[in-house]
């Protein structure tokens, strides 16, 4: 299953999650099956402070992060996504020198050939201790129009396998470094969060136009009804997947 944003203000978002901000390793990881863009940079990750993974819809809807350091966080695009097909999209970046650079994954395959500056980071490392968002920002005004699923955020840099992994099998193919794990699968207010890190908040549904869909071409997490885990499964080896 998946969590379908229909409008403008839906927002999934994880509670003020301090291990998240304070990271300075970051792996992301989230499947989108985007339907329209009608928002003003719509978000996948938002955190509030700076950092954010999102589409710039200012720049043919490239895939966008934004760092999290003060006075200039850093800003890089890469490419484009198609419209109404599931892609995995997978981040990662070491915040420990400016120098560094973040990389993408879309499907499995490094963009990085196409990553564009915007600008360079300087200054310090920005700790908020933010809620982590997903879908949107915390205004609820860069919302994300389509389906996400299965969002995930290590603090630590998965290496080109485990990235595969995560994409073929789940976030809990990779437990070390785990810090937020939250499925999106739209069964009511509160979506858990299944990370192992201890003290791992569950998430938190705003908004009034979600709705249910389909799963993305991933195998299913762990608490999937144990009656539809080989069904589910079967789906996922032939890359689609459509359960309730």
């Amino acid at each position: 299953m998946s969590l379908e944003y229909l409008s403008g203000n839906a927002l999934c978002t994880v509670g003020q999650y301090t291990a998240t901000e304070s990271v300075d390793l970051e792996t992301y990881s989230i499947w989108a099956y985007q339907t329209a863009n009608n928002e003003t940079q719509p978000r996948l990750f938002d955190d509030n402070i700076q950092r954010s993974v999102h589409f710039d819809t200012l720049n043919s809807d490239k895939l966008r992060l934004v760092g999290r350091r003060r006075p200039t966080p850093g800003r890089w695009n890469w490419v484009s996504i198609s419209a109404n097909t599931w892609h995995c999209i997978q981040v990662t970046f070491d915040n420990t020198d400016t120098a560094n650079k973040p990389s993408l994954y879309v499907d499995g395959v490094n963009q990085d050939v196409s990553r564009t500056e915007e600008n360079a980071p300087s200054g310090s490392l920005d700790s908020g201790g933010q809620a982590v968002r997903i879908g949107n920002s915390s205004g609820q005004t860069r919302g994300f129009e389509g389906r996400l699923a299965e969002a995930a955020l290590w603090d630590q840099i998965l290496t080109e396998d485990e990235l595969d992994s995560v994409r073929l099998k789940g976030p809990l193919a990779v437990p070390s470094g785990l810090i937020l794990y939250v499925p999106l699968r739209g069964l009511g207010t509160t979506e858990p969060n299944l990370a192992p890190a201890a003290g791992a908040l569950n998430g938190t549904v705003i908004g009034d136009t979600f709705a249910v869909a389909d799963h993305p071409p991933v195998g299913p997490y762990v608490g999937l009804d144990s009656s539809k885990t080989a069904e589910a499964a079967a789906a996922a080896a032939r890359r689609v997947i459509s359960i309730s």
